[in-house]
């Protein structure tokens, strides 16, 4: 988690914007980022707008949600509380399908271990619409990308599963049309533990930055998958996510990239 937040240090930049592939794993980057519970999809589409997470510095906790200049929910408890917010905000944009709304929704948090950040969360890529999306999704979506990372000041984080070819990313693909030297481009590996045995080399190659070079270069990561924080819930001794649960305290064993995966 510092190792990407200390970036706002280094570079002057208004925001960092996630993009991926559904099912990418861009929801639990983002949790393991901010510490704020994110709405979890399952078999439906889980960011249906782009989500606009401001988080400052604070001593005391406040978090209120936006849309359109107007406050839907003001002094939302704690960090779990903020997914149910968004999801009913969300499904009320989308008339509780599986539809892409352009609104955002704008999420002002305040704490003590937030750093001064400011994430984006665009709905992701789809490649094929299912029966429940509606086809004009996917030039919303594109739409939205373009509108985001044409913005020369913003930070691109490219959600990639390892397991995937990261010549057919589709992250990478739209990363690469805005950002075409890779100047402002950070790769974001994901679902290790979905790698097949024998392509090892291969992701340690993309990981050494030897494929599709960004200045920035690739972090391994692991988060918590949704079985996991089903069965042993969210860490209540820590919002930052420091008191992982007992799945994430067990060490992720892959060959030689061992020593490799930021525990988000």
């Amino acid at each position: 988690r510092n190792r990407i937040a200390d970036i706002d240090t280094t570079i002057d930049l208004p925001a960092i914007v996630v993009i991926g592939e559904q099912s990418s794993g861009k929801s639990s980057v983002l949790e393991a980022l901010s510490g704020i519970s994110l709405p979890r999809g399952g078999q439906h589409m889980t960011t249906k707008c782009p989500l606009e997470l401001r988080m400052r510095r604070a001593s005391t906790w406040h978090a209120s949600l936006e849309c359109s200049g107007r406050i839907i929910r003001d002094n939302i408890p704690t960090a779990h509380d903020i997914g149910q917010h968004i999801n009913t905000e969300q499904n009320r944009l989308t008339n509780n399908r599986d539809q892409i709304s352009k609104q955002v929704l704008l999420v002002n948090v305040e704490a003590s271990w937030l750093p001064n950040l400011t994430l984006i969360d665009l709905p992701g890529i789809i490649q094929v619409t299912s029966r429940q999306q509606d086809s004009g999704s996917v030039d919303i979506i594109q739409e939205l990308i373009q509108d985001y990372l044409d913005r020369p000041s913003t930070i691109i984080l490219a959600i990639i599963q390892a397991c995937n070819d990261i010549e057919t990313s589709a992250a990478i693909k739209y990363a690469k049309m805005f950002d075409p030297d890779g100047e402002r481009t950070i790769g974001v590996l994901t679902k290790l533990d979905l790698v097949d045995r024998g392509a090892e080399q291969k992701l340690l190659e993309v990981f050494e930055n030897k494929h599709i070079p960004l200045k920035h270069g690739y972090l391994l990561v692991k988060c918590r998958v949704v079985s996991h924080i089903q069965h042993f819930g969210y860490a209540t001794t820590s919002p930052t996510g420091d008191a992982a649960s007992p799945a994430e305290d067990a060490t992720y064993a892959f060959g030689r990239c061992d020593h490799s995966p930021l525990e988000l």
